[in-house]
């Protein structure tokens, strides 16, 4: 099923998203570029640039620092909804898999990495391009990426960790794992690979991943998911992208980079 999570067509919330796109299927793949085991790190220090100071955060210093309305063009952003899997509890999502997949569950759980001090979420929905047509086949109707956007504040070398977390379950949890979350099916997820990821500008460390599963229609492709773990001095953020229609179609796709350009300047 699909959610609309708009009055209009093809907004979509990541519940009915992941509702459609990952139950559970057949195995699929995809090419790594990155390993994992190695976060990248970029050549300045996000703390540095000034607008984010060291240490954690409040969740209300949080709300002013993700991604809101009018910050990314051409993309809707909005707070959770009821029913929206943001800033959700990881203590009621259930993982199937193995310990050391849980930091990827977590992320796709709309919770933050690690043992962070406080995180909010965000919505980022693609627009229809202007000219586009009022009634859009279904499928074209779907060819907008949904981004989840979850940024979190730690402690210590918490955020370190966190990062460390993520890159730690892409290389083991390459066969993938079961996730539920709460009022949902089962989730199955056949393959976790490496990716390059999208570049953040001032972020310290980054790791990308695509994880595999069913396809979106029968007889049709393996859909995959692009998520990334970005850390901002104290703070990370993590991003997960889907596009059904570009899924449906066995069409490459990655994490919004208009999404994480306007976060990484938000984080400054």
């Amino acid at each position: 099923m699909i959610t609309s999570s708009r009055a209009r067509l093809g907004a979509l919330t990541l519940t009915g998203v992941l509702s459609l796109a990952l139950v559970a299927g057949c195995s699929g793949g995809s090419d790594g570029k990155q390993d994992a085991g190695e976060p990248s790190g970029a050549a300045s220090s996000a703390a540095g640039g000034g607008a984010v100071p060291g240490g954690a955060l409040s969740e209300k210093e949080l709300a002013g620092l993700i991604v809101g309305a009018g910050d990314v063009k051409g993309f809707e952003v909005s707070e959770p909804g009821e029913g929206d899997l943001f800033g959700g509890s990881f203590e009621d999502v259930e993982v199937e898999g193995g310990e050391g997949c849980e930091a990827l569950a977590e992320v796709v759980s709309g919770s933050a990495a690690g043992d962070a001090k406080a995180h909010v979420s965000r919505q980022a929905t693609q627009e229809r391009a202007e000219g586009a047509g009022e009634v859009p086949s279904l499928e074209d109707a779907m060819r907008l990426d949904v981004t989840m956007v979850t940024l979190a504040t730690y402690e210590g070398d918490g955020a370190r960790r966190a990062v460390r977390s993520v890159a730690d379950a892409v290389e083991s949890c390459t066969d993938g794992f079961t996730v539920t979350l709460p009022g949902q099916d089962p989730a199955l997820y056949d393959e976790v690979a490496a990716e390059e990821g999208v570049a953040a500008e001032g972020a310290d460390e980054t790791v990308a991943f695509a994880l595999t599963g069913a396809p979106v229609k029968e007889g049709g492709p393996a859909s995959s998911v692009h998520g990334q773990a970005v850390r901002h001095g104290d703070n990370v953020v993590t991003y997960l992208t889907v596009n059904l229609g570009d899924m449906s179609d066995g069409k490459r796709y990655e994490v919004s980079a208009p999404v994480v350009a306007a976060q990484a300047r938000k984080l400054g």
